[in-house]
């Protein structure tokens, strides 16, 4: 399991955060409408995901709405990763953050959770945390 690399550094009397990851923030539309509202089945793809991209899944936390929509949230040992579900408007809403400036593993797992969900556009911004916040992707589509 990986560790968390050193998130602050001292400049004098200041200590300022170094990057600490990478936020990518999604919008996944077009989605089918029937996937949406199974809370279990939103799990068991996220956690499959999640393991098929090799980061290390600890816990998932979820809940459904009356009458629709679902939120689920998984802790990974890198940060953690939340999916907000709008069957109505066949959208989903999805966060993955990880505690480390590899994104490989980050964009596996959304075109995985995209093409599960049967999303038919996928909007989304990569976001740099820590001390230097920065947008440096974002993309109508892949």
């Amino acid at each position: 399991m990986p560790t968390r690399a050193p998130v602050v550094k001292r400049v004098g009397k200041t200590v300022k955060m170094n990057s600490s990851g990478i936020h990518l923030v999604a919008e996944l539309k077009g989605c089918s409408p029937g996937l949406l509202n199974d809370e279990n089945n939103i799990k068991r793809l996220l956690v499959d995901g999640i393991n098929t991209c090799g980061l290390y899944y600890l816990n998932i936390v979820s809940h459904k709405f009356d009458p629709i929509g679902v939120t689920v949230i998984s802790i990974i040992s890198e940060s953690h990763i939340a999916i907000h579900t709008y069957p109505e408007a066949q959208h989903v809403s999805l966060d993955i953050f990880h505690c480390s400036t590899e994104s490989e593993s980050l964009f596996k797992l959304l075109k995985i959770l995209s093409s599960k969900f049967q999303a038919q556009e996928v909007k989304f911004v990569e976001i740099k945390r820590g001390d230097k916040l920065a947008v440096s992707k974002m993309s109508d589509c892949f």
